[in-house]
């Protein structure tokens, strides 16, 4: 009787630590969400130990954005064209690829690089470093993502356009860059258009903004409950 006792008060104490830890979790889930409620801003991640350290510095004494041809970051998206002012894209599928040039701002306004690049380097800082989509410059469609069910007013008149200026453009940045590598960020579930963009910027900011850096956004939404499989309908047949 004593052990079967025993036995219950443990497992009572097991099930209120995992419930209370549980609860710290979801607590600790709702204050982050709290702190990132801005879609199109994040803060800089802390710098990686060998960039605090001194092993390597990835930066250049000059600004490296400004040195970039489209002074931003490349982005594809399938997602469905926004018409508010609020967002860029919606969270639906648009069912063709469009491909731009985000616009991103780098730390608080007015900030110099020499400033800019000490605090990026360093692993425990004070001060945030924000970083920010300011605007989006769709080049256009991917003619190849055009389909027989495609409206033709959406169609370009110059249809092979907008992908030759996007290959452009990664020729040029390519050219002054010392690697040559191309990367493509594809992002996870649950984010809305900019996220894809601010954390592709974090990873090549890390790498000097060397090569060239291609975000791709796929139309995810920032509703938990849209992942969430509905119950099909049951039909009768008479």
């Amino acid at each position: 009787m004593h052990n079967t006792m025993d036995s219950k008060f443990r497992f009572l104490s097991h099930c209120r630590i995992v419930g209370a830890f549980s609860r710290i979790l979801l607590l600790i889930a709702c204050l982050t969400a709290c702190a990132t409620n801005k879609p199109n801003e994040i803060n800089l991640m802390p710098a990686p130990d060998v960039y605090e350290k001194g092993v390597v510095d990835p930066f250049t004494d000059t600004h490296p954005i400004e040195k970039i041809p489209y002074k931003g970051i490349l982005y594809v998206t399938d997602r469905a064209p926004a018409s508010t002012d609020n967002h860029f894209y919606k969270n639906k599928r648009g069912n063709l690829l469009r491909l731009g040039a985000a616009k991103i701002q780098i730390g608080k306004e007015g900030i110099t690089w020499e400033e800019a690049r000490r605090i990026s380097l360093l692993k425990n800082r004070t001060d945030k470093y924000p970083i920010k989509v300011t605007g989006a410059e769709e080049f256009g469609i991917l003619d190849r993502s055009y389909s027989v069910l495609t409206d033709p007013g959406l169609m370009e008149t110059f249809p092979h356009r907008p992908a030759e200026r996007f290959a452009q453009l990664v020729n040029e940045k390519l050219k002054g860059s010392k690697k040559k590598d191309v990367y493509i960020y594809v992002h996870g579930y649950k984010v809305v258009f900019e996220n894809p963009i601010l954390v592709a910027t974090e990873l090549w900011h890390y790498l000097g903004y060397e090569g060239v850096f291609i975000a791709f956004a796929w139309p995810s939404t920032p509703k938990a409950l849209a992942y969430v499989p509905k119950k099909p309908t049951s039909s009768r047949f008479i």
